[in-house]
């Protein structure tokens, strides 16, 4: 597995598809690794140069020092990037991935090119609700709450039923992933708002939302596409996990528009 040594830390990625094609950074919600993007790397390989990594304490990446912002996992980003020899990029994240592609914009903004931010918005949850997440988490542990948070709030719960395979395999990567870890990005969150903030992103943007998302709500994602200058915004049938439940739209519009002049 390829790493990075980035902050004290050991930072996993992946880097496929076309040598000299436009890179397009793919960051992951708080609880997963890179392999929630599997659905999308055959097709956006060929066109692409893919980039996906493991958020600190995510999947393989280490987590020895500990990030205590947005901003650090934003500056991650960057250090992969120049790890790599990588000068700007595409960036598309989803929720935790799209705080930090937000904080990415405000701080790297020579860095990238077009943004697209996934079932997310400028201030996800509240600080009440991420420390009782923070509690319940050290109390029963993330295998058990993966197993009632994918299927009813990461995913629709009749799609879910319907594609229990696809499901199982989400609740097992949750399941898995490394207990302080997640309590890291957890305070993250709690701490992050970025509403006062935003407007000063210059990037061209995509801001999209699920109908039936629970955790960044379709007004939330609005109010995100209002407050970038020229954003675009599209809603998705689905709930927090577009790119899993909505795969061949979100696949085929992404290129579009990442390729579009």
């Amino acid at each position: 597995m390829p790493f990075a040594q980035i902050a004290g830390n050991r930072l996993h990625y992946q880097l496929e598809g076309a040598a000299e094609a436009p890179v397009l950074v793919l960051s992951n919600s708080i609880g997963i690794g890179l392999e929630m993007w599997a659905p999308q790397v055959q097709a956006l390989a060929p066109r692409l140069r893919v980039l996906r990594y493991d958020t600190r304490g995510h999947g393989a990446s280490t987590s020895d020092q500990r990030a205590t912002s947005i901003n650090d996992l934003s500056d991650d980003v960057a250090a992969l990037l120049d790890h790599l020899d990588i000068g700007s990029a595409h960036f598309c994240g989803l929720s935790l991935g799209g705080l930090t592609g937000q904080s990415f914009a405000l701080r790297h903004p020579q860095r990238l090119q077009r943004l697209v931010l996934c079932n997310t918005s400028a201030r996800i949850g509240s600080r009440e609700g991420w420390s009782k997440r923070i509690d319940q988490v050290r109390n029963v542990g993330l295998a058990r709450l993966a197993t009632t948070v994918v299927p009813h709030i990461w995913l629709r719960p009749e799609w879910a039923l319907a594609h229990p395979a696809s499901c199982q395999v989400m609740v097992d990567l949750v399941g898995r992933s490394d207990l302080q870890g997640y309590i890291d990005c957890c305070q993250i969150l709690r701490e992050t708002d970025l509403n006062r903030c935003i407007p000063a992103i210059r990037a061209r943007t995509w801001v999209i939302s699920g109908r039936h998302d629970l955790a960044a709500t379709v007004e939330q994602g609005q109010a995100l596409q209002q407050g970038i200058a020229g954003a675009h915004f599209s809603e998705f049938d689905c709930a927090h996990l577009v790119n899993w439940e909505c795969t061949s739209a979100f696949n085929e519009q992404l290129l579009a528009f990442l390729s579009a002049p």
